[in-house]
């Protein structure tokens, strides 16, 4: 899910996943079980004031099956408005990035005197 969202550290995305047992009934009336891995995935503003939501639920037996499940689950939020919800946040993050003050690079040679030593300069002045 958070592949097909481009969801990383630091995206306000979350994932929840759990294991649900579900039994069904054949045309014999047989009870079969089955686990099932259920998904909920949530966008959210970096605000807290709204965010989408989706689950969906499925018989996973391998990782395929699993990383499907995740791709669904994002597909459902991208329906539900996700894909704008990210750009804004894309969006939000660089104007915080492009606020930040500018910061000085790094020179060799350029480290702290350590206090009360008198180096060859200072003790010239």
């Amino acid at each position: 899910m958070l592949r097909t969202l481009q969801g990383g550290c630091s995206s306000p995305v979350g994932v929840y996943s759990s294991v649900e047992e579900s039994e069904s009934k054949d045309e014999q009336g047989q009870v079969t079980k089955k686990m099932m891995l259920r998904l909920d995935g949530r966008v959210i503003h970096p605000s807290g004031e709204y965010d989408i939501a989706c689950s969906h639920k499925a018989e996973v037996t391998n990782d395929y099956e699993a990383e499907a499940l995740g791709k669904k689950v994002a597909e459902m939020l991208f329906d539900a408005g996700a894909d704008k919800l990210l750009a804004e946040i894309r969006n939000i993050e660089r104007q915080n990035f492009l606020k930040r003050p500018m910061t000085q690079p790094a020179t060799l040679g350029a480290l702290p005197e350590p206090a009360g030593q008198e180096t060859a300069a200072s003790a010239s002045a």
